[in-house]
């Protein structure tokens, strides 16, 4: 079930709340392809996440372009290969919107916040070197903001962008940060891998 384009199970499931107006969509489970972009609500904030193709002339100056154009839009790109499922996504995310409203951010931006939680490090240059855009590697575009601009941007980035979520990191992820199998088997989760990454993202203070 989708609620205005984006799926339900990536909000609160069963228990998302609809308002007057919202479009709800009964999707078929069995469809073809994925999704080339991935929204989702917390703390009354829209967040969306668009795969972008790794091209070799695109380095950290197309999101600075990107931030010039839509001025209302916080943008942040973080390497796809850093990135395990949309369930890790929207954990971390979540994680840095309410560490901003606590006032514990791990920078003074939050899009900064939420570079350093997927690399886990609190190391500006340490999380800009292993996660951030590199020429022919594809990325995450991470964009808050309302849904008129976000659904601009999508838009206007559509041509460049690919299915998200759909190489398979697990392997790469546990090798660059250490995570062994025995820790994974003492984690009693439907996601002990992104439940692990998201415990360490939260206790870098």
């Amino acid at each position: 079930i989708a609620i205005n384009g984006a799926d339900s199970s990536a909000m609160d499931g069963k228990s998302t709340k609809i308002k007057d107006n919202d479009l709800v969509s009964i999707i078929p489970i069995i469809h073809g392809g994925s999704s080339k972009k991935f929204i989702f609500e917390f703390s009354k904030k829209q967040i969306q996440a668009i795969e972008i193709k790794g091209q070799k002339s695109m380095d950290v100056k197309f999101i600075d372009d990107l931030r010039k154009k839509y001025p209302k839009l916080l943008l942040q790109a973080v390497s796809s290969n850093f990135i395990l499922n949309s369930y890790h996504f929207k954990k971390i995310i979540s994680l840095s919107i309410e560490s901003q409203k606590n006032n514990i951010l791990l920078s003074n931006k939050l899009e900064t916040d939420i570079l350093m939680r997927f690399a886990l490090t609190k190391q500006i240059s340490d999380a800009i070197k292993n996660i951030g855009i590199k020429p022919k590697s594809n990325f995450i575009l991470i964009a808050i903001g309302n849904k008129k601009t976000l659904n601009s941007l999508y838009d206007d980035l559509l041509p460049i962008s690919t299915n998200l979520f759909s190489k398979n990191n697990e392997t790469s992820i546990k090798k660059h940060f250490k995570i062994t199998k025995k820790h994974i088997d003492s984690v009693y989760s439907k996601n002990p891998l992104a439940d692990i990454l998201v415990e360490k993202a939260a206790v870098l203070l």
